[in-house]
Protein backbone atom coordinates (compact mmCIF):
# COMPACT_ATOMS: atom_id res chain seq x y z
CA UNK A 1 0.00 0.00 0.00
CA UNK A 2 3.11 2.57 0.69
CA UNK A 3 4.62 1.60 -2.44
CA UNK A 4 1.35 2.72 -4.47
CA UNK A 5 0.65 5.75 -2.69
CA UNK A 6 4.62 6.92 -3.52
CA UNK A 7 3.99 5.85 -6.80
CA UNK A 8 0.62 8.09 -6.78
CA UNK A 9 2.30 11.25 -5.29
CA UNK A 10 5.53 10.75 -7.97
CA UNK A 11 3.26 10.25 -10.84
CA UNK A 12 1.04 13.60 -10.14
CA UNK A 13 4.26 15.51 -9.28
CA UNK A 14 5.75 14.48 -12.53
CA UNK A 15 2.37 15.76 -14.02
CA UNK A 16 2.65 19.11 -12.53
CA UNK A 17 6.29 19.38 -13.47
CA UNK A 18 5.71 18.84 -16.96
CA UNK A 19 2.61 21.11 -16.95
CA UNK A 20 4.77 24.34 -15.60
CA UNK A 21 7.60 23.93 -17.41
CA UNK A 22 6.31 25.84 -21.01
CA UNK A 23 5.16 28.56 -18.23
CA UNK A 24 8.29 28.74 -17.05
CA UNK A 25 9.99 28.90 -20.23
CA UNK A 26 7.83 31.17 -22.01
CA UNK A 27 8.60 33.68 -18.90
CA UNK A 28 12.43 33.33 -19.86
CA UNK A 29 11.78 34.50 -22.79
CA UNK A 30 9.65 37.59 -22.18
CA UNK A 31 11.86 41.16 -22.27
CA UNK A 32 10.02 43.09 -19.18
CA UNK A 33 12.91 44.94 -18.54
CA UNK A 34 13.30 47.15 -21.97
CA UNK A 35 10.55 49.51 -22.23
CA UNK A 36 9.09 49.54 -25.93
CA UNK A 37 7.83 52.70 -27.64
CA UNK A 38 5.71 53.48 -30.62
CA UNK A 39 6.58 57.22 -30.97
CA UNK A 40 10.08 57.12 -29.87
CA UNK A 41 13.28 55.02 -30.01
CA UNK A 42 15.22 55.87 -26.87
CA UNK A 43 15.07 58.27 -23.85
CA UNK A 44 17.72 59.39 -21.39
CA UNK A 45 18.90 61.31 -18.41
CA UNK A 46 21.88 62.46 -17.03
CA UNK A 47 23.56 64.87 -14.70
CA UNK A 48 26.82 66.09 -14.19
CA UNK A 49 28.42 68.46 -11.24
CA UNK A 50 31.97 70.45 -11.71
CA UNK A 51 33.99 71.20 -9.00
CA UNK A 52 32.27 74.62 -8.92
CA UNK A 53 28.70 73.70 -8.32
CA UNK A 54 27.50 73.87 -11.64
CA UNK A 55 25.08 71.06 -11.92
CA UNK A 56 24.28 70.13 -15.95
CA UNK A 57 21.30 68.34 -16.80
CA UNK A 58 21.50 66.39 -20.34
CA UNK A 59 18.89 64.29 -22.08
CA UNK A 60 17.68 62.60 -25.52
CA UNK A 61 15.01 61.26 -27.40
CA UNK A 62 14.93 59.66 -30.25
CA UNK A 63 11.75 60.50 -32.21
CA UNK A 64 10.23 58.57 -35.22
CA UNK A 65 9.47 60.27 -38.76
CA UNK A 66 6.02 62.83 -38.14
CA UNK A 67 6.51 62.77 -34.63
CA UNK A 68 7.36 66.14 -32.47
CA UNK A 69 9.43 65.35 -29.04
CA UNK A 70 10.13 66.84 -25.81
CA UNK A 71 11.87 66.99 -22.52
CA UNK A 72 10.86 68.19 -19.53
CA UNK A 73 13.89 67.66 -16.82
CA UNK A 74 13.77 68.98 -12.67
CA UNK A 75 16.33 69.18 -11.09
CA UNK A 76 15.76 68.11 -7.87
CA UNK A 77 18.18 68.51 -4.42
CA UNK A 78 17.53 65.73 -1.27
CA UNK A 79 16.21 67.73 2.20
CA UNK A 80 17.91 65.03 4.72
CA UNK A 81 15.75 66.50 7.21
CA UNK A 82 12.91 65.05 5.69
CA UNK A 83 13.66 62.33 3.01
CA UNK A 84 12.01 64.38 0.51
CA UNK A 85 13.29 65.79 -2.72
CA UNK A 86 13.03 69.17 -3.43
CA UNK A 87 12.29 70.79 -7.31
CA UNK A 88 15.14 73.39 -7.81
CA UNK A 89 15.44 74.25 -11.71
CA UNK A 90 12.95 73.29 -14.60
CA UNK A 91 14.37 73.25 -18.07
CA UNK A 92 12.56 72.16 -21.19
CA UNK A 93 13.38 71.28 -24.89
CA UNK A 94 11.07 70.69 -27.91
CA UNK A 95 12.24 69.28 -31.24
CA UNK A 96 10.29 68.39 -34.65
CA UNK A 97 13.58 66.69 -36.00
CA UNK A 98 14.21 63.13 -35.36
CA UNK A 99 16.54 63.70 -31.59
CA UNK A 100 15.93 65.71 -28.82
CA UNK A 101 18.58 67.04 -26.92
CA UNK A 102 18.34 68.64 -23.62
CA UNK A 103 20.81 70.73 -22.21
CA UNK A 104 20.71 72.92 -18.87
CA UNK A 105 22.83 74.08 -15.99
CA UNK A 106 22.36 75.50 -12.69
CA UNK A 107 24.77 76.36 -10.30
CA UNK A 108 23.49 74.54 -7.00
CA UNK A 109 25.29 74.36 -3.08
CA UNK A 110 26.44 71.52 -1.47
CA UNK A 111 24.08 68.54 -1.44
CA UNK A 112 22.82 65.43 -3.23
CA UNK A 113 21.02 66.12 -6.68
CA UNK A 114 19.60 64.14 -9.42
CA UNK A 115 17.04 65.10 -12.37
CA UNK A 116 13.63 63.73 -12.86
CA UNK A 117 12.66 63.45 -16.24
CA UNK A 118 9.64 63.77 -18.66
CA UNK A 119 9.66 62.54 -22.65
CA UNK A 120 6.99 63.33 -24.21
CA UNK A 121 5.95 62.74 -27.74
CA UNK A 122 3.01 64.69 -30.17
CA UNK A 123 1.35 64.16 -33.54
CA UNK A 124 0.83 66.46 -36.28
CA UNK A 125 -1.83 68.07 -34.66
CA UNK A 126 0.11 68.61 -31.33
CA UNK A 127 -1.35 65.93 -29.32
CA UNK A 128 0.14 64.55 -27.13
CA UNK A 129 0.66 60.34 -27.96
CA UNK A 130 3.09 59.24 -25.45
CA UNK A 131 4.80 59.74 -22.32
CA UNK A 132 7.52 58.54 -20.73
CA UNK A 133 9.83 59.51 -17.19
CA UNK A 134 12.84 58.56 -15.34
CA UNK A 135 15.30 59.87 -13.26
CA UNK A 136 19.47 60.33 -13.79
CA UNK A 137 21.58 58.91 -11.35
CA UNK A 138 22.28 60.72 -7.87
CA UNK A 139 24.97 62.87 -7.69
CA UNK A 140 26.74 64.15 -4.40
CA UNK A 141 28.60 68.15 -4.54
Amino acid sequence: MLKKSVSVCFSVLLLLLTLCAPVSAAALDEDTATPRYTHFGAVSINLSIDALGCATATGVIQGRPGVTTGIKAVLQKYNNSNGTWSDIKTFNASSTDFNCLLSGSYYVARGTYRVYAEFYAFNNTGVCVEIASGYSPIKDY
